[in-house]
């Protein structure tokens, strides 16, 4: 039997190999998760926009996936997708 050539995922090509490492994983989405965080809320998302925090929050975390490598957000959500099922199939590697 002939296995396939491998090609790479072209959202994922160009990311940099520690965003690559599944090891990782949990790391960058702990620190892109905590990017967002606030300690206060809004009942609203008019009043949430309008927060000067809030929105300085949104450009942090912008800032920080591009940080990392992601140029647009599908190239993250694909990272995302593929890190999960790599957990999922493979968790001896995780410990």
């Amino acid at each position: 039997m002939k296995f396939p050539k491998y090609t790479p995922n072209p959202l994922l090509k160009d990311l940099p190999d520690y965003v690559k490492d599944s090891a990782n994983f949990d790391k960058i989405q702990t620190q892109l998760y905590a990017s967002l965080q606030s300690p206060h809320s809004h009942a609203e998302v008019i009043d949430w926009h309008k927060c000067f925090d809030c929105m300085q929050r949104v450009a942090d975390h912008k800032n920080m996936m591009i940080k990392f490598g992601f140029k647009t957000p599908a190239m993250y959500l694909e990272w995302k997708k593929v890190m999960s099922v790599i957990k999922r199939r493979v968790p001896l590697i995780q410990k």
